[in-house]
């Protein structure tokens, strides 16, 4: 797998990847605006952001997902925006995908931690941050309005050492 950075042309692509509003909400918390979102939109709100690094990783010269990563404070990354294709779910693609964004922030970027947020309704993704060794932080979570419902979030982090 190798990681590439976003560029504008992959909007429409990571726009595929969505089924529905529902899902939009939950894989972005909303942070992206209101859906439906343009490929222009996906690009304006990544590249608005001075601090956030938006990632493609790639299996056999195809594109099977996204994610977003961004200093939350001295050597301490955030990852966001973690979207698999959705013809390539259930295959460990997301797993592996994460485990490169962990490999590039504490070896590249030499970060000391990372931290995520996940809904307690995702089971798969939070099974997948799990497996790879993230944390639930006791006491810090959150919950965001989707769709006029209130969705419990866990806080996870995983630390260098």
């Amino acid at each position: 797998m190798i990681l590439r950075p976003f560029s504008k042309s992959d909007g429409n692509m990571i726009l595929s990847w969505i089924n529905d509003e529902r899902e939009f909400y939950v894989l972005t918390g909303g942070t992206l605006g209101n859906y439906p979102i343009t490929s222009e939109d996906i690009y304006n709100a990544y590249t608005s952001r001075r601090d956030l690094m938006v990632f493609i990783a790639e299996e056999n010269n195809k594109s099977i997902g996204q994610f977003g990563l961004y200093v939350t404070e001295g050597k301490n990354y955030r990852i966001c925006y973690v979207i698999v294709n959705k013809k390539e779910r259930g295959k460990g693609l997301g797993t592996e995908m994460v485990r490169e964004a962990v490999k590039y922030c504490f070896d590249v970027l030499e970060g000391e931690s990372i931290s995520l947020s996940v809904f307690k309704t995702n089971k798969p993704a939070f099974l997948c941050y799990k497996k790879i060794g993230f944390k639930i932080i006791d006491g810090k979570e959150k919950s965001f309005n989707i769709m006029g419902k209130e969705e419990a979030c866990y806080e996870m982090i995983l630390k260098r050492y």
